[in-house]
Formats: C-alpha cells, structure tokens, sequence
C-alpha cells in the first residue's frame, strides 16, 4: 500500500502477509476498510484504521485504488521520506504554477 496513504483511503488486508494469522484474528479479508491516519518511520509504517485503536503493518493491506499524487503530497511526512528526485519534480511543478498564476486560482 501507499504508506503516504491520507485519511479516507481505502484498503483491503493483502493475503499471505506479514503476520497474517495475527491480523485475521481483528480483520477481515474481503471487508474494506478506511485509513485513519499512518505513521511513517524510516524501516516500517504503522497503519491506524478508522474504528481501530490499534495499528497494523503498511504490508499488511493493498490500496483499493491508487492514491494521487496531490493526496500524497497532503500527507504531514511525505516531503521528509519522498526521494529527492521527487521532491524536484513537485517543487517544479509547483512553481511553474505560480509563475502562471494558477496556484492562486486553486488556493482561492
């Protein structure tokens, strides 16, 4: 899954993963669920899921539908963990926009 993943995301237990037998006994496999928030760290992403007061590993789910970019980019560490080769791409992207005065058309 998308460890950069923002509340509201949606994602599915993933079969034959990381202590599966102990996430089976809380989740479902077919079952949806919502992402509440996750904790990004540098070797491992705990995963809070909304109506759960616990967190799960980020390998134990797949993503519904991928994440966009600009959903990415909302999340509070993607700018800390994100290569520095992405981190470029964004900031071009982002000032290509104020340069065309298009940003202030969307923070409007």
């Amino acid at each position: 899954m998308n460890i950069f993943a923002i509340k509201g995301h949606k994602v599915k237990v993933r079969e034959n993963s990381y202590c599966i037998k102990d996430v089976l006994k809380i989740l479902e496999l077919d079952k949806i669920y919502l992402i509440d928030h996750t904790e990004v760290l540098s070797s491992s992403t705990y995963v809070y899921l909304q109506g759960f007061n616990q967190s799960f590993n980020s390998v134990n789910f797949k993503e519904i539908e991928p994440q966009s970019l600009v959903d990415d980019v909302k999340h509070p560490s993607y700018f800390y963990y994100c290569d520095s080769e992405r981190k470029e791409h964004i900031l071009n992207k982002v000032n290509k926009m104020l340069r065309e005065d298009k940003l202030k058309r969307i923070l409007k």
